[in-house]
């Protein structure tokens, strides 16, 4: 129903001309993968795509459920930003064509809005490492079928009272109404 694998693959695949551009640098850019055991990182540092939350509104009442979607794209690069146009394993650099890439893009059919930027955060460096994380969201509806009363439900009474005044009515539904109510 999240086909959440979906996603991740398809936000991957929408990243090939980043991943293109870093071919010579050693920089992995991908989804993380199904096995935990497979993860690892690269010494020249990498690009990974999580969906790592979903959070939902209150059903409606039609059998549909909105949930926001969160996008996580972690980076892990040497350098803040470029001394020269030819260096692109940069947080500046990378997080600009990130940006680029993914606004606006609609990453599931069916998507109900498309991926919008929440934030960017730029973190402290680990191991000699700028770390920085994109997240972007999006909505889904959720559509799951509604409970309806059995065929062998009926009505058995139906009643339409009209007066011109609120205590004619009033007056209507006081003897209408059984005492043990």
């Amino acid at each position: 129903m999240l086909d959440l694998s979906e996603i991740d693959l398809s936000i991957s695949t929408r990243l090939q001309p980043l991943r293109d551009i870093l071919e010579n640098s050693g920089l992995l850019v991908a989804a993380l993968p199904k096995e935990a055991g497979a993860y690892s990182s690269s010494e020249s540092g990498g690009i990974s795509v999580m969906v790592p939350q979903v959070t939902g509104t209150q059903p409606s009442q039609e059998g549909i459920q909105e949930v926001t979607i969160l996008v996580v794209i972690r980076l892990v690069l040497p350098k803040r930003y470029q001394d020269d146009d030819t260096e692109v394993n940069v947080v500046e650099f990378v997080a600009d064509k990130i940006i680029q890439l993914l606004l606006g893009f609609t990453p599931f059919a069916g998507c109900g809005r498309s991926l919008w930027l929440q934030s960017y955060d730029l973190l402290e460096p680990s191991g000699g490492q700028w770390e920085a994380e994109l997240r972007f969201q999006c909505i889904k509806a959720l559509v799951y079928p509604i409970p309806y009363p059995d065929d062998d439900t009926q009505v058995e009474n139906v009643q339409l009272f009209a007066s011109e005044t609120l205590s004619q009515l009033d007056a209507i539904l006081v003897t209408q109404i059984p005492p043990d109510i």
